[in-house]
């Protein structure tokens, strides 16, 4: 019975020790911030079919798209909206995003020159930037995210196409965005 008894314990003791040198491990790499995915996450800035967002500098006073045309027609942009509430298509939709914040996002047809140059060819890559920041949270309130820290969110921009006329609806894009947030 002594041998039994004496060969379980050093069965446990052997297994313990393993689990203790595995738990040792993994902490020292839970330190070093190997599990820490959050520094890894890739940027993304991603809209519908026919604009391509080919990067997107969000910082505590400017929100930077540039985006390339590939509508067909000439894009007008109007403005730019980044929001980290996920909106639901509805009759309101257009309404609810083109006032968030206090700004309303709306221009004319032919559009006003309301971010700088708007107009973005057929082909054509182009950054445009939305003063204010343009980000905002769930209570529609400009958006706290720290410099250095990670937004995630929906985008919007509001535009015309060439061929609109002043009686055709204010066109919508929506699109993800993920991004660090940089000095502004």
């Amino acid at each position: 019975m002594v041998k039994k008894g004496q060969a379980a314990m050093e069965y446990l003791m052997t297994y313990g020790w393993a689990i203790l040198v595995i738990v040792i491990v993994l902490a020292a790499l839970l330190y070093l911030g190997v599990f820490n995915v959050g520094s890894r996450t890739p940027e993304q800035c991603n809209f519908q079919v026919g604009i391509l967002c080919t990067s997107a500098k969000v910082t505590t006073t400017t929100t930077s798209l540039t985006l390339r045309n590939g509508l067909g027609q000439r894009m007008n942009v109007c403005s730019i909206l980044c929001d980290d509430t996920r909106r639901t298509s509805g009759a309101d939709y257009l309404t609810t995003i083109a006032t968030e914040g206090g700004t309303v996002l709306s221009c004319t047809s032919p559009p006003v020159d309301a971010i700088g140059s708007n107009a973005v060819d057929v082909g054509e890559e182009k950054t445009l930037q939305q003063a204010n920041g343009g980000c905002i949270d769930s209570s529609t309130t400009p958006a706290t995210v720290a410099v250095g820290g990670k937004y995630r969110g929906k985008v919007y921009i509001t535009y015309y196409l060439a061929g609109d006329t002043s009686g055709d609806s204010l066109r919508v894009a929506e699109g993800d965005l993920q991004t660090t947030i940089q000095v502004g």
